[in-house]
């Protein structure tokens, strides 16, 4: 009884200690301010801004950049516009941005369009063998790509063998790892 006594007393001191302290501030407890303390006038509130419209012109930093009917990925792909191509940004809305291009307007990622011209993307020539069914280009090698050709059997020539070997990396026309592909066409 006499532990219950002073264990409690003990208690009721340290309680009250931590709560005169002034570093002690409750987060929980609410604030009381009397009636007089309330401004009497209504606290201004910010007005919602009108967005901004701004005729900047950017370009096209993307391969191909979507166009949409609104600002969301959800909305329908009105066209397309190419890499570099040069529009204007009329309006901004949350990562949005409304561009006008030859009198068309719509909608495109904010993230996509840059301040200064950018400079052209490099897409590197495809090369296939001369028996395929593509234009033939100045060096007498067709431009179609890669086919599904993976066996020795299935090549034609040398010619197509060292093609798929080199450009298209069948690495297992080379059995025995010499560097010739398909010693039966190119031994």
């Amino acid at each position: 009884m006499i532990r219950r006594i002073i264990f409690g007393m003990i208690l009721f001191v340290c309680l009250s200690q931590c709560a005169g302290s002034p570093d002690y501030e409750p987060t929980s407890r609410p604030v009381y301010q009397s009636p007089r303390a309330v401004p009497s006038a209504p606290i201004p509130q910010p007005e919602p801004e009108e967005p901004a419209l701004l005729s900047e012109p950017r370009y096209v930093d993307a391969t191909s950049l979507n166009c949409r009917a609104g600002p969301s990925i959800s909305e329908a792909r009105v066209r397309s516009l190419p890499h570099r191509t040069r529009v204007v940004v009329e309006r901004r809305e949350t990562g949005w941005a409304f561009v006008t291009q030859g009198g068309r307007g719509c909608w495109v990622s904010d993230r996509y369009l840059s301040e200064t011209m950018p400079a052209p993307r490099y897409v590197a020539p495809s090369y296939s063998p001369s028996y395929g069914g593509g234009r033939r280009s100045s060096r007498g090698v067709s431009d179609t790509r890669c086919g599904n050709r993976r066996y020795c059997g299935q090549m034609r020539s040398c010619r197509e063998a060292q093609f798929y070997y080199r450009q298209c990396g069948v690495r297992r026309l080379d059995g025995d790892r010499d560097g010739v592909p398909c010693e039966s066409l190119c031994g």
